[in-house]
């Protein structure tokens, strides 16, 4: 009997707080925004390069067969300075100063590991003010060396760079910011509704990578050529050379932005 004399009293405590907070809880939810709108801005800053790193990678065999075009030399017999010096004098010949030829060689790194082979030399140099014919003309002198002395060509590879990249990367940022400002009015005017504050703000970086031409270490831009020249993993990371591509260092940066969002009723129209 004493369970069923409590129960009016609980129901009645019940009553008089749902009649005291239900005001409350009415007046909040009319200002809090509904969602958030998110949006995604792409910017890009192209800009002629000051100086460029060529990779060049050459082989030393063809997977233990000659070359049938011409003979391989016997790579256990000469060092892998002598191996690659035809290409080297050959990017000399073309204006390259012979001390600011790298050459970089890692004996565990074999296309089949360390006993393998064949042997991977990679030979870097850096250009100042660089060109995509003056490129190409190094590129074609060394090609038809390797090619003349038995040594295959697994990749040619330039990456640019400028002194100032913060500049460049604020530049990008903020055409970036600028562009999801853009995205995020079109889709409420699209939506019906109204944006409010930004309430959230993230970099997207995998929206901007690029990759070399062996996938390898991914890079965000190209503003910069401070390369290791003592680590083969890291030339591998190096793009292409494509003679269409001009010879520009570009920043790319994407920015997601999140809005508050509210009904258009809610919003008092501007004076």
């Amino acid at each position: 009997m004493r369970r069923i004399t409590m129960l009016p009293s609980m129901l009645a405590f019940l009553t008089t707080v749902l009649v005291l907070f239900a005001p409350m809880a009415t007046a909040q939810s009319a200002v809090a925004p509904l969602a958030g709108l998110s949006v995604s801005g792409f910017g890009m800053v192209n800009v002629p390069a000051e100086t460029a790193t060529v990779v060049l990678i050459l082989g030393s065999g063809y997977y233990g067969d000659e070359n049938p075009m011409v003979e391989t030399p016997v790579v256990s017999q000469i060092s892998q300075a002598e191996i690659s010096a035809p290409v080297v004098e050959a990017i000399a010949a073309a204006g390259v100063p012979t001390d600011a030829i790298h050459t970089v060689i890692n004996p565990y790194s074999g296309d089949y590991g360390p006993s393998g082979g064949p042997i991977t030399i990679m030979l870097v140099f850096d250009l100042q003010n660089p060109t995509v014919d003056e490129i190409s003309d190094i590129l074609d002198d060394a090609f038809a060396a390797a090619h003349d002395w038995g040594l295959y060509v697994t990749m040619a590879g330039a990456m640019y760079g400028v002194t100032d990249c913060a500049t460049l990367m604020r530049e990008a940022r903020q055409s970036a910011i600028a562009d999801a400002r853009e995205q995020a009015a079109l889709q409420a005017e699209l939506l019906d509704v109204s944006l409010g504050e930004i309430i959230a703000s993230h970099d997207d970086p995998y929206a901007a990578m690029s990759y070399g031409g062996y996938g390898g270490i991914p890079t965000v831009n190209t503003c910069t050529t401070k390369l290791p020249l003592t680590s083969v993993t890291t030339l591998y990371s190096v793009p292409l050379f494509d003679p269409g591509i001009p010879a520009e260092v570009s920043i790319v940066t994407n920015v997601n932005l999140t809005f508050e969002i509210l009904p258009l009723a809610d919003v008092t129209p501007a004076s």
